[in-house]
Parts: C-alpha cells; structure tokens; sequence
C-alpha cells in the first residue's frame, strides 16, 4: 500500500518486481476521493490479518510530516506531530486484529509482539 497527495507524486507506478498487488491512496487531486493508507488497511483487514498472523508476513510503516507544519510547534510537538501518521496506522491495525482476537488488550499485545520481533517497523521522517 502507497499513499500521496496527487497521482503525480506516485513514484511507484512504474515499477517492476516481484508486486503481487499494489493498492494506492491518493489524498489530494481535482477528481480524486480523499483516500488515505489508513482508509486502504480498514478496507483490507482480513488480507493484512491473513499475511500478518497466519502467514508470519512483516509491515514497514513509512512516512512524514511537511517542514511548515513542524516549525509552527515546539520541537517536542513536532516530534508528536511527526509520529501522529505512524499512531494512526498502529491504531489501524489494533483494530483489525482486534476483530479477530475479539479483546482490544488481546490486539495491543499482538501488535507489540510484531514490534518486538522486528515484524512491524516504523521509519517516520520530516
């Protein structure tokens, strides 16, 4: 799963490998459903449940903030403001395995279990 602003800003259209199935998110454009990678996760919790837990599969979540916005804050904020992209998609996933495990403190476990083996990885920049 990918996500940018405009389709324009898709660095990844032309790529070629081993990409069995790319899903993008575009946030911004004229003509474009708001869609974000979040909203992409929601809409594919049973595939992401399925390579996370059955098929030991891993997720790297990437991503940043825009320099404007962080020079606004104080530099602990911006630090937060930075990792708020991160939180949400943690949040995401809690929630998908939480449909499985059926214990919102059962999924917490699982995602940090993930963390601890190196599994879920997050690289937030800005």
């Amino acid at each position: 799963m990918f996500g940018c602003r405009n389709k324009e800003e898709n660095h990844f259209s032309d790529e070629q490998g081993t990409t069995h199935e790319r899903r993008v998110a575009f946030s911004r454009g004229q003509g474009v459903d708001k869609k974000y990678v979040t909203d992409l996760a929601k809409e594919n919790g049973t595939r992401i449940r399925d390579v996370l837990i059955r098929r030991g599969g891993a997720i790297v979540v990437c991503g940043g903030v825009s320099e404007k916005s962080c020079f606004k804050k104080l530099w602990h904020k911006c630090c937060l403001l930075q990792a708020k992209m991160a939180l949400d998609m943690k949040n995401v996933l809690k929630d998908i395995f939480e449909e499985e495990l059926g214990c919102p403190n059962q999924a917490a476990a699982a995602v940090e279990d993930l963390r601890s083996k190196e599994r879920y990885q997050e690289e937030v920049f800005g």
